[in-house]
């Protein structure tokens, strides 16, 4: 008889305005011996949302908000020139402030852009490749915590580091 893991699951899963019943079918269906990719693509294949509330998957990549918001910003180069010149923290530091201060690019209303064309009725979205934000670039936590009120859409974060999934799948 095959081992059972406890998996632990975190509340943020309902932040950003997850709906419950969105929240219990996905833990109803997640498959914890695949990766959270494989996940997401089986959810989409087989629409498990679709067959109990209408919903559509969508995935949005906080690693292509975070390039997005330095292309907005000052760019790559300078980014690059000051890790070269102060060191990694220093860069990192910046990014954050790119990420956080409202006279940059923040990193929610970024999000928020995105998830304006989706329709709560419609669509649930997976937050993939949040582990571009690590160690300290920006948390994911506080990213769920300012979309409140900013969206009704369905938004569930999770990750496809490998490492991460191994850690969510054997605490």
């Amino acid at each position: 008889m095959p081992e059972i893991k406890e998996v632990v699951y975190s509340s943020k899963i309902i932040k950003a305005g997850a709906l419950i019943a969105d929240t219990k079918t996905l833990l109803t269906h997640w498959d914890l011996s695949i990766s959270v990719t494989e996940n997401v693509e089986r959810f989409r294949r087989d629409n498990i949302f679709g067959k109990d509330c209408g919903k559509e998957v969508v995935t949005i990549s906080p690693a292509e908000l975070l390039w997005e918001a330095i292309a907005a910003a000052e760019g790559l180069d300078s980014i690059v020139e000051l890790e070269r010149e102060q060191g990694f923290e220093a860069a990192q530091e910046q990014v954050n402030i790119y990420l956080s201060d409202q006279d940059w690019c923040p990193l929610p209303d970024l999000l928020a852009q995105r998830l304006k064309a989706l329709d709560p009725q419609r669509h649930i979205v997976f937050l993939l490749r949040s582990a571009s934000m690590a160690p300290a670039i920006y948390q994911m936590s506080k990213l769920l915590d300012e979309m409140q009120g900013k969206t009704r859409i369905a938004t569930i974060l999770g990750s496809t580091d490998p490492l991460m999934q191994n850690r969510v799948e054997n605490p």
